[in-house]
């Protein structure tokens, strides 16, 4: 089954039913959502509660949810949690940047206390850039199962091959929840259209479904100018893509 979510800002649609509104336009189900646009850390239940019920109504989900780590105080890691479970968000995505190691245990002891999944993403210029940062991330720790988005564009950056040297040659393969389907080029990481870039984002669509991928495939607003229509053209072409393996 070929699972498709996509972040929805508040630069293409600002109010919560606005992105379940988009997210139909697109035949889309599975929502992203951040804390700058959803705080849910800071939302009583009773703020929630209607969101929830906005979901079963639509026929909606979030897939998962983008929150840092890093100076979260424990009531508001305690309400993010709470949020969390009660919206049905199977999945974290977590943010480490400035994160302390012993904080970084307690959020993930507390997020398994939840039975959450936990989710990093390798970005250029973090301390998670590269497959072997990811893979030193992943062995320490191991015990909470923590998975991986996969951002082809991201290496891309560093002008590294995403297929050919990261994905072919590390040891990550089997904790890749998420790809990212976006493309850029080595030259200066400017964005480009999925399959007109050197993110050779086909041949890891192609290597995932041949190894009975079982995640998601992520949509983002990652172009230049980042409209509804870029995010419904992505859309269109890997869903062409997927039809044609």
């Amino acid at each position: 089954m070929n699972t498709i979510s996509a972040y929805v800002p508040d630069a293409l649609a600002t109010g919560f039913l606005d992105k379940l509104k988009l997210l139909d336009s697109l035949n889309l189900h599975c929502l992203e959502t951040s804390q700058e646009e959803l705080p849910l850390e800071q939302m009583p239940p009773e703020e929630v509660l209607p969101l929830r019920n906005l979901l079963y109504d639509t026929g909606c989900c979030i897939a998962m949810h983008r929150t840092r780590v890093s100076g979260l105080p424990p009531e508001s890691l305690r309400r993010l949690l709470r949020n969390t479970h009660l919206m049905e968000i199977p999945s974290l995505l977590i943010d480490p940047e400035g994160c302390e190691e012993k904080e970084q245990d307690s959020f993930f002891r507390a997020a398994n206390s939840f039975n959450l999944g936990l989710l990093v993403e390798n970005r250029a210029g973090s301390a998670l850039s590269t497959a072997r940062d990811l893979e030193t991330f992943l062995k320490r720790y191991q015990t909470y199962g923590v998975q991986i988005v996969f951002n082809p564009l991201e290496f891309v950056k560093l002008q590294q091959h995403p297929f050919f040297h990261v994905y072919y040659n590390s040891r990550m393969k089997n904790h890749i929840r998420v790809l990212r389907i976006n493309d850029g080029l080595y030259e200066d990481g400017r964005p480009m259209p999925p399959a007109q870039g050197n993110g050779e984002i086909k041949e890891l669509i192609s290597i995932t479904k041949a190894r009975s991928f079982d995640g998601f495939f992520s949509l983002t607003p990652y172009l230049g100018t980042g409209t509804r229509d870029d995010l419904a053209q992505v859309a269109a072409w890997l869903r062409q893509t997927l039809k044609g393996l």
